[in-house]
This record gives structure tokens, sequence and C-alpha cells, in this order.
């Protein structure tokens, strides 16, 4: 076969042949005793490189492998001092004859990493880099809330705002939570946490409650951390552990938890004045049960409408990016969590952008995956900015509601939260808004008073002095009834508002929606369980005087934190 020359091939006669532009990926592997020698030789072949002005590519190849080995070194240094920190603070304690362990899952060892039964090994990395949220001491705060001298829009830590951390540490550990045999924790397998990530679920899945499944803590244990494991198959932080973040109404493991106090923000505590009656309902719903789904718990369902929460998981646990509805204080107890926040209008521009690289995904592969490329690539932290912090224990961080937010656990982490508000009234419009708020659009949300009125929403509406307009009541009549076909899944929703409810007048919150609908959700929901064969349990009454007085107040004891 005759081959073809430079011309043929439509070359110049002088032109060399090479491959095209192509990019390689190199390995670089350094053992453990060459760290420093490897560091001096990576720093002469950068300078040899730049005098011998060799071209810039090869120029950045020698620069990044020198850069990787120098932030290697960096941030394994700061782990090493965070840890004899530790280290330090347990030895201390034990000198006194204290039995506070180091972290959320160490009982005893002479290291904090992690305890040889069932704790999981901490993230290598330091956390947040930028480390740009507003931080205040906690003697400061108080005063600064009153006079409004604080940004209730923007992210804040508070320096040592949780009191009597000693104690708490002592009080929430692993061991304790193990040792709890009646809380019973929502988990949803590694498969079905994926399934459930999207940045563009706006509407309430009427299935969703049934994906979650009722364990003990023991199980939680083993499922998430190192609990029975063989030393020879440790669970390591972040794709074994993502999905473990458990958020655990806070009377289910303290059942005076309904008086914790976090000291520093207390002005912010607006919520507060629900949980004595939510808790008081949540204790009879039980003998709700039979006119609800079977396969929803009523009880767990109802508790998760709680205002204040404990937080805890394995280090590498912890969800996507999502937005809450109420803003929130996290008071941290145990271990580290590095926290990303961002206005919904800049992440809304980040997606338009870098669809291909932000994709929802669980905190650990965020950060391990995502952000990195965000900024390099996407302008992110320059023309987008972003939020980015690590809380260690003592710290509180405030949390604005609407703000695009994930944290991820660093080491195994436990925390006490609280939603907050800066006022009673907007406490009030938070009751409001799944009651009857139809400007929202939003179903059932905005609209389940209209189950207590046989989707009579023009009924519904007159009740509440806020008419929906005929067309738009017609087409979430029809929503309503699709998602809601059955009387026990009104039921469920009706329930919800008459718990809500019971706890706003327990907490004499004025200026809800509730003594108006009260009479007429107990008879919609008696009809329906008329319809079931099915009776209400005596204690619920056609008033919400008569339910007081059959099932009484719970009580507290307050204690700050």
């Amino acid at each position: 076969m005759q081959s073809m020359d430079k011309r043929e091939l439509g070359l110049a006669a002088n032109e060399p042949e090479f491959p095209q532009t192509m990019t390689f990926s190199m390995a670089l592997r350094i053992d453990k005793t060459d760290w420093l020698a490897a560091k001096k030789e990576m720093a002469e072949l950068l300078k040899f490189a730049r005098e011998k002005k060799m071209t810039q590519n090869t120029i950045m190849f020698v620069r990044t492998a020198s850069d990787k080995i120098t932030s290697t070194l960096t941030e394994f240094n700061k782990i090493k001092k965070e840890r004899a920190a530790m280290a330090a603070q347990a030895a201390a304690q034990a000198a006194v004859g204290k039995e506070e362990p180091a972290v959320f899952t160490t009982v005893a060892g002479p290291t904090p990493d992690f305890n040889k039964d069932y704790g999981v090994k901490s993230l290598k990395s330091s956390g947040a880099k930028k480390k740009n949220v507003l931080r205040y001491r906690a003697s400061e705060v108080p005063y600064l809330l009153e006079k409004g001298k604080i940004d209730l829009e923007k992210p804040f830590l508070v320096t040592d705002g949780v009191n009597n951390l000693d104690i708490l540490r002592r009080t929430y550990t692993g061991a304790k939570l193990l040792a709890n045999k009646d809380v019973k924790l929502r988990y949803l397998s590694p498969v079905k946490a994926k399934a459930r990530r999207s940045f563009d679920k706006q509407q309430s899945d009427p299935n969703e409650e049934m994906e979650w499944q009722l364990i003990s803590t023991e199980k939680y244990f083993v499922n998430c951390f190192n609990l029975k494991g063989k030393p020879d198959f440790r669970r390591l932080g972040g794709a074994q552990t993502e999905h473990c973040e458990m958020t655990v109404p806070a009377t289910a493991l303290n059942p005076n938890a309904t008086g914790l106090t976090l000291k520093p923000v207390a002005a912010l505590e607006g919520f507060k004045v629900l949980e004595d009656g939510r808790n008081t309902f949540v204790r009879k719903a039980d003998s709700l049960q039979p006119l609800v789904d079977e396969r929803i718990n009523i009880k767990s369902h109802l508790s998760q409408s709680a205002s204040s929460f404990f937080t805890f998981g394995p280090s590498g646990s912890g969800e996507q990016l999502k937005q809450d509805a109420h803003s929130f204080v996290d008071g941290l107890i145990h271990g580290k969590r590095r926290w990303f926040l961002m206005r919904p209008k800049d992440f809304m521009d980040l997606r338009k952008t870098a669809s291909e690289i932000l994709e929802p995904a669980s905190s650990f592969m965020f950060f391990e995956q995502q952000l990195e490329e965000l900024i390099e690539d996407h302008e992110l932290g320059t023309d987008i900015p972003f939020y980015d912090a690590n809380q260690l224990p003592g710290d509180l961080i405030y949390i604005p509601s609407g703000l695009v937010v994930t944290g991820l656990n660093m080491v195994d982490s436990i925390s006490y939260r609280q939603h907050t508000a800066p006022s009673s009234q907007a406490v009030a419009d938070s009751i409001n808004q799944n009651i009857w708020f139809p400007e929202s659009g939003q179903v059932p949300a905005g609209f389940q008073f209209g189950l207590c009125n046989g989707f009579d929403l023009d009924k519904a509406g007159t009740a509440t002095g806020k008419k929906v307009h005929p067309n738009m009541g017609a087409q979430v009549s029809q929503i309503m009834k699709q998602f809601f076909p059955t009387p026990a899944s009104h039921n469920h929703l009706i329930v919800e508002m008459l718990s809500a409810c019971f706890a706003t007048m327990t907490g004499k919150l004025q200026g809800t929606y509730c003594s108006s609908i009260w009479k007429p959700c107990v008879q919609q929901l008696e009809k329906n369980a008329k319809t079931m064969k099915a009776k209400l349990p005596a204690w619920l009454g056609k008033t919400y005087e008569d339910t007081y007085a059959n099932i009484g107040k719970g009580s507290s004891t307050k204690t700050e934190l």
C-alpha cells in the first residue's frame, strides 16, 4: 500500500507530526517518612523550572505538585494541633475525676481520635477555608440583639455560647444514647436517602412519610458507627456515613427539654411557647393512630413539628444543600461541624452556570467533589459569594431562614438546635402558613384548612377572612383530592393542625386562626372516623378548652445551655 506524503495529509512540508493537545493526570506517591524531603525537592524543581524558563505547562505541573504537598502538610499540622488540644482537655478532666469524654463517641482512651469500639475516624480536612461568618462573644450578644445591632438576615457565630458545656458533654454522649431504649430514630437507608435528594422538590409527598424506618439507637449505631464492627472492617467517615445525620425532637431524648434555653439568644426563642403544649398533645397521639394510614406513625410524625431538637451523626454525615423554612440557632456540644451557606439568588445563579457540577449530593460529596471545582471554574467566592465556617464545641451558629445551607460533621458530633423568631407575630404567621395561606400557592400547606370543610375552599376562606379565587379553588381542590383521596389521608393533616393549635393556645399565642378552626376540624375528623368505623379518643373535645381540661398541661424545668 502506497503511503501518503505530508502534502496529501494537508501538512506543511516542514511541520512536525505530533498527537493532538492532551491533558494528563499524573500520580504522585509520598511515603510517610518522605514528606519533608519531597517538599524540599519539589521546591527545588520549581525553582529550576523557572530559572530555565521552561514552558508554562511544565511550571504549572511542578507548582501543582509542590502546592499539594505544602497544603497537605499544613492541614495535617492543623489537625494535629486540634487533636493535641482535645487530648490535653481529656487528660485535665481525668485528673479531676470527671467522666466527660473527649468526643461524642469516646468513653476512654489515650487519644481523642476515635474509640476502638464504635467511633468513626475523623475526616482529614481541617474544614472551612474562608471563615467569613461574623463572630461575637456570648456576653455581648443579648445587648446587641436588644438594640437591633445584629443583622438577622445574615448568619453569625457566638463563641462559648453554650452554657454548662461540661455538664452537657457528660449528659449527651453516644453511650447515653445507646442506653436509651425508649427513643426510636427515623432512619432512611443509603439508597432511599440518595433518591430523596433534589433541588427542585417543592410539594409535600404524602407517601414520603412511609419511606422512614423507626429503629432503635442500638440499630442506628450498628448502621452508622462501628458498634459491633470487626476491627478489620471499620466504618470510614464519608460515603459510608453520609446519610446518617439524625435530627430528633429534644423531648425524645429528654422529657424536660422543653425548658432548655440557649442563653445568649434567648430573645429569639419565640417558638419556645409552643413546646410545652405540643409535647403534651404528642404524648396522647397514640390514641389517634386508628384514624390515619397504618403505615404512618402519627406520634413520630407529629413530633417532627417540634421547634427544638438534638442533631447528631458520625464523621462524614450531613445532608444536601437545602433551605430551612425556619431560622435556627445550633449549639454544638461535641464534635466539629463545617457550614456552607448561600443566598438563594446566588445559588440559582450558580446552578445556571455550573449545572453539570452542582448536583444534589450529600454534604460530604459536596465538599469533597464539588466545592473546589465550583471555586476554581465558576467564580464561586469571587463573583458569587458564599459563607464558610467551622463550628467547635461551645459555639452557637445562627442561620436565617431561606439561606441555602449544608453542614458536614467533621468528627462524631451532637448539638442542640432551636427554631428562632424575632417576634411572637412571626411565630403566629408560621402557624397560619400551615393552616390557611392561599397566597403561597403551596399544596397542601397553604390550603390544609380546606380539609376541615369537605374541600369547600370558599367556606374555608370565609372563616379565615382570606378568600380564594374560584378558578384557583377548583384547581387546588382537584389536586388535593388526587393526592389525599381517603379519609385516613385527610386525617393526618387535620391532626397536624389540631396539634399545632393546641400548642398555640396552651402557649397563649395570639394572632392565629386556631380559635376559628378548632371546632370544624374536630367535627370533620369525627365524620371521617365514622366512615372508617372508628371513634375519636375521649380526650379530644369539640373545643380547645374541653381538650385542655381532659389532658392537662405538661410541665418542664428551665435549664440554660
